[in-house]
């Protein structure tokens, strides 16, 4: 995932913010990583 789309994307739940926790990344992309919604904390 490119550090760009975290801007765009939402929680298909309740459509809040995602906070992004990155486990490992090379020089051009997120690799792993895990997404979590601020609102309603769903991960």
């Amino acid at each position: 995932m490119k550090h760009d789309l975290l801007d765009i994307l939402a929680c298909p739940l309740c459509k809040g913010n995602l906070t992004l926790e990155v486990f490992e990344e090379n020089e051009k992309e997120i690799v792993t990583g895990k997404l979590c919604c601020q609102a309603c904390r769903e991960c």
